[in-house]
């Protein structure tokens, strides 16, 4: 479908064409290869076979929607794409009968996501994330972002998590404290034991994890300073030309 290789520093993307009019696109940070076919709305990332629930995924959404993919794609695909394609957000309800999520819930799988990568050992840079819903701009910090201002912090540890179990979810808790300041917080999560897949319910392999990151994400993110977040999120903005919104 696309007609020659793209690369979109912007969103750590690259994308090619392949021999069967299919996309491939690989994230420039992981180095994750993925097969988009834009037409089926269909995709070969775990998110997409495992956590969308007969949606779409970043992937599918990407290539369909971003403009600057639109000059490379050729106008059949184009016209076909604008007749026959109806891209589906996550959760809630839309006029087509699918689903759209709330920033939260958007922020939430990102940063799974990014969990995840981490567990395999990749390295994640999107410290700010960025999506526009409902004519506006949804801009706030990461996991990763979470955890690098508190590396420039220092002097911040976690404790050991407390697990437990309620309502077919795990809940954890981690105090986080910031030696210097002699400052403790609690952070808490609940994470279901099961995920929602295009086959119904099935085990969440990495449940527990999920759940003692978030709740260590939530721990160091009541210990930071509103200025460092604000300053964070600014540069993210003047480094890619968003300006101050």
């Amino acid at each position: 479908m696309i007609t020659k290789p793209f690369t979109d520093p912007e969103n750590k993307y690259t994308i090619l064409p392949t021999d069967n009019e299919q996309i491939d696109i690989i994230n420039l940070d992981t180095g994750g290869k993925y097969t988009v076919d834009p037409l089926k709305q269909t995709c070969t990332c775990p998110d997409f076979k495992h956590r969308t629930n007969g949606g779409t995924c970043k992937h599918i959404d990407y290539i369909i929607n971003h403009p600057k993919i639109k000059p490379y794609l050729p106008d059949t695909y184009l016209n076909h794409s604008q007749k026959n394609s109806v891209v589906l957000p996550h959760n809630g309800n839309n006029n087509n009968g699918g689903s759209i999520d709330s920033p939260f819930s958007i922020m939430e799988r990102r940063d799974e996501d990014q969990i995840l990568a981490e567990m395999k050992g990749n390295v994640i840079q999107q410290f700010v994330y960025s999506f526009k819903q409902g004519g506006r701009e949804i801009t706030g910090l990461s996991y990763s972002g979470v955890k690098q201002i508190a590396l420039e912090m220092g002097n911040i540890h976690c404790s050991e998590p407390v697990i437990s179990e309620l309502n077919g979810s795990f809940v954890c808790k981690v105090k986080a404290v910031d030696v210097a300041k002699n400052l403790e917080m609690w952070g808490v999560s609940s994470q279901p034991k099961q995920m929602k897949t295009r086959w119904g319910n099935q085990s969440d392999d990495f449940a527990v994890q999920k759940a003692v990151s978030k709740a260590e994400r939530n721990a160091l993110r009541k210990l930071m300073p509103e200025r460092l977040i604000v300053e964070m999120i600014k540069e993210w903005k003047t480094k890619n030309g968003r300006g101050d919104n």
